[in-house]
């Protein structure tokens, strides 16, 4: 038992000390948090305001997406998540391939859409805005802001908040 117990020991410390040399923290973890989230509503548009905060010690790359909360509503999720990464090309497939499955009276597939690299310094809290033009909807739509950091693909999601705005 004594020799199993050492075993560990001597494990542990050798571990631990190629973390400390290499600068690794084996036993901390850096999430990207989400410290205010804003939305602001007029007749035009929706404004999205988010800071986002990176307490690492590298700069990072992070994508952002919006996420419909009701499964059913993927579909405007993927639209919304078009719109903040500005792909205006996903729009022109989009305007064309619902007139075209109208038109021939076929179900209709999403394109996909760019994804856009948003870069955060290291120990930075940055402020992003995104705008939703668009259509007006009586009932807004609850939605949530999916981060991800590309260097570990850790993701962390917005509490949820309403869009009034269908783009067009």
């Amino acid at each position: 038992m004594k020799k199993l117990l050492m075993l560990f020991l001597l494990f542990a410390f050798r571990e631990t000390a190629a973390a400390q040399q290499s600068g690794r923290h084996i036993y901390q973890t850096y999430p990207i948090t989400i410290d205010t989230l804003f939305t602001y509503i007029n007749t035009k548009d929706d404004v999205i305001n988010i800071t986002v905060s990176n307490p690492t010690e590298n700069k990072r790359q992070l994508v952002m997406e919006i996420v419909a909360v009701e499964e059913e509503n993927s579909y405007w999720g993927t639209i919304y998540s078009a719109a903040i990464n500005e792909d205006s090309y996903f729009f022109k497939q989009w305007r064309q391939g619902r007139k075209m499955a109208e038109k021939m009276n076929i179900k209709f597939i999403l394109p996909r859409y760019n994804k856009l690299y948003q870069s955060i310094e290291d120990d930075e809290a940055k402020d992003f805005s995104f705008t939703i033009s668009g259509k007006p909807m009586q009932k807004g739509m609850p939605v949530r802001l999916r981060i991800t950091a590309t260097d570990n693909n850790e993701t962390v999601y917005s509490p949820v908040f309403y869009l009034h705005k269908q783009p067009e």
